[in-house]
């Protein structure tokens, strides 16, 4: 059974939501069975760990298991948008309607560049690039924050652990090809 053949895996009786709650892990994923059996367990809903000593099969693995994700989600989803159906990686177009990059006096920074990566299992990461101090004579920061997130209707919520914070939740709207974010009172747009 392939992941790029759906209806193989109905012949079986299995749904992209056969093990929607299940984690497995998947040791030698990057290459040969290993690889398949990690793709044909995303398309069937599974959080996957996937371990592989070759990087270069890893870089290539996620791609793999984004578009299984995706194929998943096309087989059957009709109302509305999914965990699954928007996974991919999102570049930060705008902060509150300004183009980056944005520059902040008072912190004495500039958020350059950013991205936000949703996984088809429902984690995601989000990376901000920053030039610190008066003409980023500082140098640069980035920063990194991880977590969950959920899909109801047009409606997208985060939760991330926050250190010394406890937990932080945002949300935002999906519309297409585009995330629009609300953190801190900022309004941040990401574009697949």
């Amino acid at each position: 059974m392939s992941p790029n053949d759906p209806l193989a895996a109905e012949r079986l009786g299995l749904g992209r939501d056969t093990f929607a709650s299940q984690t497995a892990v998947v040791t030698g994923g990057g290459r040969g069975i290993g690889r398949e059996i990690v793709r044909t367990l995303a398309w069937l809903g599974a959080r996957v760990v996937i371990a592989e000593v070759a990087d270069s099969a890893m870089r290539a693995l996620a791609m793999v298991v984004t578009a299984a994700t995706l194929l998943a989600a096309a087989c059957g989803d009709r109302q509305g948008p999914t965990e699954a159906s928007i996974a991919g990686t999102y570049e930060l177009q705008t902060v509150d309607g300004k183009p980056l990059p944005v520059v902040d006096t008072q912190q004495q920074s500039a958020l350059m560049s950013g991205a936000l990566m949703l996984g088809g299992a429902g984690a995601f990461t989000v990376t901000n690039n920053y030039r610190m101090g008066p003409g980023g004579s500082a140098g640069d920061l980035t920063l990194s924050v991880s977590g969950t997130f959920r899909v109801s209707g047009q409606t997208i919520t985060f939760s991330a652990l926050d250190q010394g914070a406890g937990s932080v939740t945002f949300s935002g709207t999906v519309s297409g090809n585009t995330l629009t974010v609300t953190l801190n009172g900022s309004v941040m747009v990401y574009r697949r």
